[in-house]
């Protein structure tokens, strides 16, 4: 979509962004504390389906990726996968979270 992106992220995500070191350490809150208190819109759904639905994107795309990214993680090969993926992943499991997003430019130095 041309207007923006879907962001999805688990449970373990979402709270592990709170206490993550980067955000502590250079003292930027993370995503979590300003979200919500800037009228943000989270979704938070049990399935993958369901949370697409909210989105209003493809859930059964939505479903097979989730799989598929599993699926990789689990087997220790992420060469499969249709986006190339790198560094240390970890299946994602229910509960599910969902919003969207729109690319800007803050700086064009």
């Amino acid at each position: 979509d041309v207007r923006g992106a879907c962001l999805i992220f688990d449970e373990e995500a979402w709270e592990g962004a709170r206490n993550d070191p980067q955000s502590v350490v250079a003292m930027i809150p993370s995503a979590n504390l300003w979200l919500m208190e800037n009228d943000g819109n989270l979704y938070k759904r049990d399935t993958a389906e369901e949370l697409a639905e909210v989105l209003t994107i493809d859930g059964r795309n939505l479903a097979r990726t989730v799989e598929n990214l599993n699926h990789a993680i689990k087997s220790g090969s992420l060469n499969g996968l249709q986006t190339a993926r790198t560094g240390t992943m970890r299946p994602l499991s229910a509960l599910f979270y969902g919003l969207k997003v729109v690319p800007g430019i803050t700086f064009t130095m």
